[in-house]
C-alpha cells in the first residue's frame, strides 16, 4: 500500500531492541563508575590511615635521621 511517503530509511524493527542495548550499556558503565569511585575512596581512607599512624612525634631536641631503612 502507498502512503504517499517517500522512503525515509528509519529503523522498523530494531529500534526498540537498540535502546534496550543502549540502557544497558549506560546502567553497566555507570555501575562501573559507582565501583571505581567506591574502592578509590577505600583506599584512600586506607592510606590517609597508614600515613597516620606512620608518623612519629618529634621534639625540638630529637634528632632527624635520614636514609633507608
Amino acid at each position: 500500500m502507498n502512503t504517499g511517503r517517500a522512503n525515509t530509511g528509519m529503523y522498523t524493527g530494531t529500534v526498540i531492541r537498540d535502546l534496550i542495548t543502549a540502557v544497558e550499556r549506560a546502567e553497566r558503565r555507570a555501575e562501573q563508575r559507582a565501583e571505581q569511585q567506591r574502592i578509590t575512596e577505600e583506599l584512600q581512607a586506607i592510606f590517609s590511615l597508614e600515613s597516620f599512624a606512620m608518623q612519629i612525634p618529634l621534639t625540638d631536641h630529637d634528632p632527624v635521621l635520614t636514609g633507608a631503612a
